[in-house]
């Protein structure tokens, strides 16, 4: 770490990794299982969905109210595939961003940026930024380029 990072940003960094968390998260597969905001368990995900945010955000220190709006929650889900693991990832690496930015609010260029380096896909073309993401892109193809992006940042990885 270089030495300008501050000890908010260590804690940020071992709380959003610690291994504890990550089992807390995951225990009994509530963070496996998809999440659907267009059924008729809509408004359970959509507030499952809003409170980890919350949590998240508020853990990491940032202003972040000015996105939770159901437009940018359902281009959250639909940018982790509708995979409650894949939004554990955008909200980590988009907050982590801000922060290693020092900057107090998180902006949809974050998640955009998040998007790109866990997509592989270009910056700025994401499902935040985009105004028909849901016609440009094709949620089977984005998990492709996710596995994708995966095997390049583990080259000693085999592929199957």
């Amino acid at each position: 770490f270089n030495n300008h990072v501050s000890g908010k940003i260590v804690a940020l960094c071992a709380y959003f990794f610690s291994f504890t968390h990550l089992i807390n998260l995951f225990h009994g597969n509530k963070y496996l299982r998809n999440i659907f905001l267009q059924t008729k368990t809509a408004d359970f995900a959509f507030d499952e969905l809003l409170h980890l945010f919350f949590s998240y955000g508020d853990r990491a220190g940032l202003e972040i109210e000015d996105l939770a709006t159901e437009d940018f929650l359902q281009r959250l889900s639909f940018a982790a595939c509708c995979r409650w693991g894949l939004v554990i990832e955008l909200l980590i690496e988009a907050f982590s961003l801000a922060a290693f930015a020092s900057d107090k609010t998180c902006t949809i260029d974050h998640f955009s940026e998040a998007f790109s380096k866990i997509s592989g896909f270009p910056k700025g073309y994401s499902p935040f930024t985009l105004k028909n993401y849901q016609d440009n892109f094709d949620q089977a193809k984005v998990l492709e380029m996710i596995e994708k992006t995966r095997k390049k940042k583990s080259p000693g990885q085999k592929e199957s």
